[in-house]
């Protein structure tokens, strides 16, 4: 099981500015939300080439911030388009979404000051 935010990986590509990755998780949040309404339809549509081309981007964008679990859900997406499996793809949609809510509740479970704790491993950032 991949982690859902590789902590190590976030702090060495903001250099630990807490701010920075607030800022960056929000915006992948919404990215990724977004892309993930383009698939569902593409998917719906049985647009494999359509499907294929989102997933891969987002998970290239999730994989780069270390959203390591997100990024997983996106490649299965894309490899289950490319096998014509659409039934599958919206298992791993909804394993995206599941993974979306775990980004967005680690935002929301903030503490207060400088550093913030993320999800339930008891890191700080």
């Amino acid at each position: 099981m991949q982690s859902t935010l590789d902590l190590e990986q976030f702090r060495d590509l903001t250099l630990g500015d807490g701010r920075l990755m607030h800022e960056i998780v929000w915006a992948l949040i919404e990215d990724t939300s977004r892309r993930a309404g383009f698939l569902e339809r593409a998917i719906r549509d049985r647009n494999r080439q359509r499907v294929i081309r989102i997933s891969r981007n987002a998970a290239r964008a999730c994989a780069g911030v270390g959203a390591n679990a997100a990024a997983a859900a996106l490649r299965a997406i894309g490899e289950h388009a490319e096998a014509g499996g659409f039934d599958a793809c919206d298992t791993a949609l909804a394993t995206l979404r599941a993974e979306i809510e775990t980004l967005r509740g680690m935002l929301s479970a903030e503490t207060p000051g400088p550093r913030r704790s993320y999800g339930n491993t008891g890191q700080k950032l």
